[in-house]
């Protein structure tokens, strides 16, 4: 089915468009004015809502740039898109609702932004091929089955300040790495994640929650750089196989470490190495976005244009960019 976009920021919430797409289940191809398929959709700047299954099964579309004016994601607004590779959702987003990018099976690497505080109901479920994912948020509100069938999603960072039960029983985990603006842990964060391999805490965790850490199979090493040890719940590791895993810690806290339980119940706890230390946790997944678009006059675009352009980035950085 043909779609003709006339009106790029009218798309987003057309409800009529949607109704006739639900009713025949088929796929979608946008197409512009002169005919050409729509395959990368720069959502104008001054959108606010991504209305309910307003890209539903665009299955031509291979990219989307979401703008910071956007603060909600609608119910499955790009489920289906399955040409879809990557989606970065920016820092003014607050809610993603129920299946907002499920079934989503192209998508190998997904960034939200700090600001979301509602996840529903299965928003990346069927995403198959998801495999990096990069979380600045503590959700308050969190659905069930956000990531099922993502059989292949096994690297995640997190920095938002809350680490929440957003991954708990998600198996595929195989590698966790939290940043220092990270500085709780939920109770029951990763409970079941029994393929979680490797897992970094961050210098600035204060509270880690009972059963944070529990079930976890296959742990092997688990990297903590806090020098003051953090408030731990008794049960935080509990049934997990850390009497054959290593912990690694900062050399001014190691014996602190070993005298003090859940800590000490670690087959092994030794200082971290110099190269370790070198690796920075400060700045997981903070890549600055684009916020507005400019011509060399200084004329405000919505999109960037051909030829030479000027981006303003949230962190204020200016740059040039250049479409052929």
């Amino acid at each position: 089915m043909l779609v003709l976009v006339t009106d790029y920021s009218a798309f987003c919430n057309n409800v009529v468009i949607n109704l006739i797409r639900q009713s025949l289940g088929k796929p979608i191809i946008l197409i512009d004015e002169e005919g050409t398929e729509i395959k990368e959709f720069n959502i104008p700047e001054g959108v606010t809502k991504i209305g309910e299954r307003a890209f539903y099964i665009c299955s031509g579309l291979t990219s989307v740039t979401i703008p910071n004016s956007v603060t909600s994601i609608g119910r499955e607004a790009f489920s289906g898109c399955f040409g879809l590779t990557s989606v970065t959702i920016p820092n003014s987003v607050t809610s993603i609702d129920e299946g907002g990018f499920s079934n989503c099976s192209g998508l190998t690497s997904v960034t939200i932004g700090n600001s979301v505080n509602n996840i529903g109901n299965s928003a990346f479920s069927g995403c198959g091929n998801l495999t990096v994912l990069s979380c600045l948020c503590s959700p308050t509100s969190i659905g069930n089955g956000i990531f099922d069938n993502c059989s292949k999603l096994k690297e995640i960072t997190l920095d938002g300040e809350n680490v929440t039960t957003l991954f708990k029983g998600l198996t595929s985990l195989e590698k966790v790495m939290m940043g220092d603006n990270v500085i709780s842990i939920d109770a029951n964060a990763f409970s079941g994640c029994k393929g979680l391999k490797e897992l970094t805490i961050g210098k600035n965790v204060t509270n880690i929650g009972e059963r944070a850490f529990t079930e976890l199979d296959n742990i092997d090493d688990v990297f903590c750089y806090a020098e003051s040890l953090p408030d731990i719940h008794r049960t935080a590791f509990e049934n997990s196989y850390i009497d054959y895993a290593t912990l690694h810690v900062p050399a001014n806290a190691l014996e602190e470490y070993k005298a003090t339980k859940p800590w000490s119940q670690f087959g092994k706890i030794v200082p971290l190495t110099d190269e370790e230390l070198d690796i920075s946790t400060s700045n997981v997944a903070k890549e600055a976005e684009p916020k507005e678009w400019f011509t060399l006059d200084g004329r405000h675009i919505s999109k960037l244009q051909k030829g030479l352009n000027i981006v303003v980035l949230d962190d204020g950085t200016v740059k040039k960019v250049v479409v052929k």
